[in-house]
């Protein structure tokens, strides 16, 4: 099938660093590296299918809370045709590439810069299905876009399941409820070396967003051996219990290295999440680590909870789950394995991504 793969993209200086550009004789695109669309375009190729993919969002990789985000926001505030002319040019220019191409199937990664009325024009020269695949809720992130044209998709699939309901009701014509992922290629037992060991190892890990609603689950932790990779380094730099623990940014197979050290991984939902596990839950998954992560009535759909995964509720059994399990490491790692033969088992982008065409071939 002819696809154009409408995603995010990331401005990385070494995209070698972050993910190659290569596997099992499959091509990838260095741009896209990390980004939620690069597995799917990834997972898609090894299928057969012809992939082009249309960057609508180039991300640089910023300290969400600097100074210089900041300014970047200050400047879109004073100067909006800054920010809405190249959106503008972007939504032209898709329309021109779907003109161009003529894929069967336009599978998109949130599109929240892509307006409704681009979508209803590319259905009024194109006979492709028109896909979204939503890593987030659009309504907490304030995707009007998204919103606005949820009617004129023909399918749209969304991580978590009790926004199933809600987006119903929303107009949505089809809504369906497709989980997150990993990638075996990426998400895997490595063996490092010993100066990898040295960089890397921690009795408990997090990488992710610092966000508000984390940190207090943080600093309970911070006398653990705590270790955070993340771009939010502004929340916990002048924080006396974290900012020792900040031990830089991770991504792509750094990310993979970093589970394979730790002890234990931390893992906790965004307050958006309803009922979903999240992407990291996935990704820890599949790299055979033991993770703690944060109780939903989801979860043991995806995981069989106490057996494969374990969950707590609140800090105070967070803590105890912690010290309970860094004098297990044999059990933690009996859980991990079961975990990861699950992931790598059923939880692949190759099995969501099969499905998505099932479903659009079936239209």
């Amino acid at each position: 099938m002819k696809i154009l793969l409408v995603t995010r993209g990331k401005y990385l200086k070494h995209p070698e660093d972050y993910f190659n550009n290569q596997y099992r004789s499959i091509k990838t695109i260095p741009i896209l590296a990390g980004g939620f669309g690069w597995f799917w375009s990834k997972a898609l190729a090894e299928l057969g299918h012809q992939v082009i993919p249309f960057i609508f969002y180039n991300n640089p990789v910023l300290d969400y809370f600097s100074e210089v985000h900041q300014f970047i926001e200050r400047c879109r505030c004073r100067f909006p045709i800054a920010t809405k002319l190249p959106v503008e040019l972007m939504n032209t220019k898709l329309i021109r590439v779907v003109k161009k191409y003529k894929p069967a199937l336009i599978l998109i990664d949130a599109g929240n810069l892509i307006y409704p009325e681009t979508l209803q024009e590319i259905k009024r020269i194109s006979s492709a299905k028109l896909v979204n695949w939503l890593l987030d809720d659009p309504i907490r992130q304030h995707w009007d876009n998204v919103i606005k044209s949820l009617r004129l998709y023909d399918l749209v699939f969304i991580c978590d399941r009790g926004l199933l309901n809600k987006f119903s009701q929303m107009g949505a014509s089809f809504i369906d409820y497709l989980p997150a992922a990993c990638d075996p290629d990426i998400h895997r037992t490595l063996m490092l070396d010993q100066q990898e060991i040295r960089q890397l190892d921690s009795k408990l890990c997090f990488i992710g967003t610092v966000t508000a609603h984390r940190v207090d689950y943080l600093r309970a932790l911070s006398a653990f051996g705590l270790g955070i990779w993340s771009f939010g380094k502004q929340r916990i730099k002048n924080d006396p219990l974290l900012k020792d623990c900040y031990r830089g940014l991770a991504w792509g197979e750094l990310s993979s290295k970093i589970y394979n050290s730790a002890k234990i991984v931390f893992n906790v939902h965004h307050p958006q999440a309803v009922l979903a596990l999240n992407m990291r839950g996935f990704e820890i998954a599949g790299c055979g680590a033991f993770q703690l992560v944060d109780k939903n009535d989801e979860i043991n759909n995806l995981f069989q909870i106490g057996r494969e995964i374990i969950c707590y509720q609140g800090i105070d059994e967070l803590k105890e789950l912690v010290k309970y399990y860094l004098t297990r490491p044999q059990e933690c790692q009996e859980i991990a394995g079961r975990a990861q033969e699950r992931a790598h088992r059923e939880h692949t982008y190759k099995h969501r991504l099969t499905e998505i065409i099932s479903k659009v071939e079936k239209l």
